[in-house]
């Protein structure tokens, strides 16, 4: 991924995003699934479909976000390529 790395606090995480949606020329992620893994972590399943900014590539592909959540704040999301991978992870943690 090109912006791939640590990021932490709302900051970081704010720029990590400014930077990817810059990317795009266009972009959508279309929700296919939200699984509670645990009482706090949710992973979500989405299609991301997009057209690079300077490119025109086009991008359809699937994705898998692993969000923590504690006291109503996001703790900890990180993307994947897959679903169980997400998963795997969670379970990791």
């Amino acid at each position: 991924m090109a912006n791939a790395g640590d990021y932490h606090g709302p900051e970081e995480f704010r720029l990590m995003l400014e930077r990817w949606t810059s990317a795009w020329g266009e972009y959508r992620n279309e929700v296919r699934d939200i699984t509670e893994y645990g009482p706090d972590r949710l992973v979500v399943t989405l299609r991301f479909v997009a057209r690079g900014a300077g490119s025109g590539a086009p991008v359809d592909q699937q994705q898998a976000q692993l969000i923590e959540i504690r006291d109503g704040r996001m703790t900890h999301w990180r993307l994947f390529h897959t679903p169980e991978a997400a998963m795997q992870h969670a379970s990791t943690l």
